[in-house]
């Protein structure tokens, strides 16, 4: 039987770690993004911390 799963990681910037959207940047990420992308990793998630975001969600 040749079964197949996603597997995924966490992703954080290589930069500033769990604070990567306090102090987001573009090319930090799509340069982290490329070289996940070169050694096969198609799903990621972000997350971030309730005290850097202000305003509502909707």
């Amino acid at each position: 039987m040749n079964e197949w799963y996603k597997i995924g990681v966490n992703y954080w910037d290589s930069t500033h770690g769990t604070d990567m959207w306090r102090y987001f940047d573009e090319s930090v990420v799509r340069a982290d993004l490329d070289a996940l992308a070169k050694i096969g990793v198609k799903h990621r998630t972000s997350s971030c911390k309730s005290d850097t975001v202000s305003g509502e969600i909707s």
